[in-house]
């Protein structure tokens, strides 16, 4: 309220957000494929300077993803969507493709998803539903690479990486990373390939060649 060109306060109070309501105009930032889930997680891993990014699906529809490089930041764990709103400087957008790929995994309806980043003592542990609140706890193991499983629920289509394959093959030809899926590498890194150079910079990161004729 203003007064004689003067501000003043008239009131305040509090109000509640329902949660489920908001995560589900959160997935709209979320891509219906499941496999642009996981290559959101790649370009995260891209973006923290990842030498290598590994997928190994399980029998009853789990997956694990693992990479290193620089993990999250703690900010990045406890509040895993705040990126989708706030405006990132140069250089720092792969926060948003965390966000996005674990939206993209939560409309798969899972149990839950477990995310592990970090090193020793300042390793952490987020454990996402679509029903719960996000939970963050420290991690007791003694891995260093950051780490994301997917625990399918009885909602979780069935199939839901069948197209991973195809995906790493029609969208990381361009990618410097070594990709594994379930233990066979997917692509070679440029150190590999003939007549290759790295390209990287503060938004971009893969390689270059000129094919022979």
């Amino acid at each position: 309220m203003s007064t004689e060109g003067k501000e003043v306060l008239v009131g305040s109070g509090t109000f509640l957000v329902d949660r489920a309501r908001g995560l589900e105009k959160l997935m709209r930032f979320a891509l219906p494929d499941p496999a642009w889930g996981v290559l959101s997680l790649l370009r995260f891993a891209a973006a923290s300077g990842a030498g290598r990014f590994l997928v190994e699906r399980g029998a009853k529809g789990e997956l694990t993803v693992r990479f290193g490089g620089t993990p999250p930041t703690r900010e990045q764990v406890e509040r895993p969507y705040d990126a989708l709103f706030a405006r990132a400087a140069r250089g720092e957008t792969r926060g948003r493709d965390l966000a996005v790929g674990l939206l993209s995994l939560l409309r798969l309806e899972p149990a839950h998803i477990l995310v592990r980043a970090g090193h020793g003592a300042e390793r952490l542990q987020l454990r996402l539903n679509r029903a719960d609140p996000e939970a963050v706890e420290a991690a007791h193991d003694a891995e260093r690479d950051t780490l994301v499983r997917f625990y399918p629920g009885p909602r979780t289509p069935k199939g839901a990486w069948d197209g991973l394959e195809e995906a790493f093959e029609r969208r990381c030809g361009m990618s410097d990373l070594e990709l594994s899926l379930d233990g066979e590498r997917r692509a070679l890194p440029p150190s590999e390939r003939q007549d290759a150079r790295p390209v990287r910079g503060p938004d971009v990161r893969g390689w270059v060649a000129v094919p022979r004729r």
